[in-house]
């Protein structure tokens, strides 16, 4: 039976602030695209998250979750072609769709809403409004144009417990499923690769390209109990011709938080030079190296025990925010928030999401953009644009980190 370590990190809390309290982000005055959604990536902000099944070839059934204070703010989907070229305060250029409540689960409202599924559907935004007279507030996105993500799946992973769908993109092992859609059997591949974390972002060559041997394949019934019982990465699929699918990452018990001497020690990678790595690898990540790097660095007992909450909070969230088929960490986004934290802008366009962190004390301002790249396991493959002009605040940040300032 797996044990968690113990150790002195405190789990990070992620408080979410009651809707209608809410001052909006953005008024309707600018594109979508100029619009500040920091909020998608601030731990004290509302966070929305969208399911889309492809209920019927013409049909297209969306699922949403939000905080469950959401009964003083008016849901809706707004689907649009573009992020480009809708402005937000052209309420006729928007179909919108109310939201209808499903039910409440462990302090989360599950909402659903069936639209028609059309080719030019290519975005779809879920928006929370205070007040008639208030700019929204845009909680989520999901993708569908064709030229950057695959077809919705015609099914979906449902809980057991309470037959809610699984909004998120990873779940612990040995959780109870069953897959609702058609009546068909569906094939489920296993992928056990341990994928490589981001590489640095001036690297001129980023890391390579994952090649993906299937460890195993089996077969799924709909509406059949099934658990998965071994942590990778499983696609699941009803035609296997096509690259349309449902992927879901399966996680030891403690996932997100940081539980294991694994998620301890990967991370690690980040700040260490090469000459630490390469003691932690010959020592086989052993707890005692990975207490032995951090006591080197904080050079006390209790700043080094302030330096791993701080740094393994960060871990968390990125897990939280961008897990989809490897670990949040080991994402280009992971990597750069866990090293600089939440954004201060958010600007999300056509194919790419560009993050602003605004000048301070110790530090110039910098932007990342981060390129969509289609990927048949999930619509939030982001790859960060590396440049050589990043080499100087890539090596302050982690400077910064090891002498504490991040966190003391």
């Amino acid at each position: 039976m797996m044990k968690r370590l113990k150790s002195p990190l405190i789990p990070a809390s992620f408080l979410l602030v009651t809707l209608c309290c809410l001052s909006p982000v953005q008024a309707y005055s600018q594109d979508i695209s100029d619009t500040n959604l920091a909020g998608w990536y601030q731990a004290d902000a509302p966070k929305g998250q969208l399911l889309l099944w492809r209920s019927a070839p013409d049909s297209l059934t969306v699922f949403a979750r939000l905080p469950e204070n959401s009964d003083s703010v008016r849901l809706q989907l707004l689907f649009l072609n573009s992020l480009d070229s809708v402005r937000l305060d052209a309420r006729q250029a928007f179909d919108s769709l109310q939201l209808q409540p499903l039910r409440r689960q462990n302090g989360q409202s599950y909402f659903r809403a069936s639209l028609p599924f059309s080719d030019s559907l290519h975005y779809l935004l879920l928006e929370a409004q205070a007040g008639a007279e208030d700019g929204g507030n845009i909680l989520a996105m999901a993708v569908l144009d064709p030229e950057r993500n695959f077809p919705p799946p015609s099914f979906y992973p449902a809980r057991v417990a309470d037959s809610l769908p699984v909004m998120q993109t990873f779940i612990n092992k040995n959780e109870p499923l069953l897959l609702r859609g058609a009546d068909t059997t569906y094939t489920a591949f296993l992928y056990r690769k341990a994928f490589d974390p981001a590489a640095p972002p001036m690297s001129a060559t980023p890391a390579a390209s994952d090649v993906l041997a299937v460890d195993s394949v089996f077969q799924l019934s709909a509406d059949s109990l099934f658990t998965l019982d071994t942590e990778g990465l499983y696609f699941i699929q009803q035609d296997t011709s096509r690259m349309s699918g449902q992927s879901i990452r399966v996680t030891n018990p403690f996932y997100p938080e940081v539980g294991t001497l694994e998620d301890l020690s990967g991370p690690i990678r980040y700040i260490s030079t090469r000459e630490e790595w390469k003691r932690l690898e010959q020592n086989n990540f052993s707890k005692e190296a990975v207490d032995r790097f951090w006591l080197k660095i904080g050079q006390t007992e209790e700043r080094a025990k302030k330096m791993i909450k701080g740094y393994y909070e960060g871990v968390e969230a990125a897990n939280r925010y961008f897990t989809n088929y490897k670990e949040g960490w080991k994402t280009d986004q992971g990597m750069i928030y866990i090293l600089y934290g939440a954004p201060d802008v958010v600007n999300v366009t056509e194919g790419q999401e560009e993050w602003i962190y605004h000048k301070t004390t110790i530090n110039p301002e910098i932007k990342f953009t981060f390129v969509r790249v289609k990927n048949p396991f999930t619509d939030r493959h982001l790859v960060l644009l590396r440049r050589k002009e990043y080499t100087k605040a890539h090596y302050d940040t982690i400077s910064q980190w090891r002498r504490g300032r991040k966190t003391l």
